[in-house]
C-alpha cells in the first residue's frame, strides 16, 4: 500500500508540474495570450523610438560634442603657464651670437639695395 501511495503523489506531483510550467508559457507576465499581439503591445512610439537611425544620430551627436570639448577646452584640462626656464651658458651664446649675425646681415642687404639704386640713378643721370 505504501508503494501504491508513493506512485500516486509522484503522478500528482508530476501533473502538476507539467500544468503549472504550461500556464506559466501560456501566460508569462500575465496577460492573455489575445492581448499579447503585437498591435496591442507596441504603445506610443515605441517602435520609432528604437529605429537604428535614431541610434545612429544620437551617437553622433555625442561623438560631435566630445570633439568639440576637446577641441575648445582643452578635453578640461586647464593649461599652465610653464616655469621660466633660465637658458644656459651656451644656449644664451648661440641666441646672441646668431642675433647678432642676423643683424649684420640685414645691415649688409640694406646698404647693397642703396647702393643699387644710386647705382641706377646715376647711370641714368636723373
Amino acid at each position: 500500500m505504501h508503494g501504491r501511495r508513493m506512485h500516486w503523489l509522484t503522478a500528482v506531483v508530476c501533473v502538476a508540474v507539467l500544468w503549472g510550467g504550461a500556464v506559466l508559457a501560456q501566460n508569462q507576465n500575465g496577460e492573455e495570450q489575445a492581448l499579447r499581439t503585437p498591435r496591442n503591445s507596441v504603445r506610443g512610439g515605441t517602435v520609432a523610438a528604437r529605429r537604428p537611425g535614431l541610434w545612429v544620430q544620437d551617437a553622433r551627436g555625442r561623438h560631435n560634442a566630445i570633439q568639440q570639448e576637446a577641441i575648445q577646452n582643452f578635453g578640461g584640462a586647464e593649461p599652465t603657464p610653464a616655469d621660466a626656464v633660465t637658458p644656459s651658458f651656451g644656449e644664451t651664446m648661440r641666441i646672441e651670437f646668431l642675433t647678432g649675425l642676423f643683424e649684420v646681415l640685414n645691415q649688409m642687404a640694406t646698404q647693397l639695395q642703396l647702393a643699387l639704386q644710386a647705382a641706377k640713378v646715376t647711370s641714368t643721370g636723373t
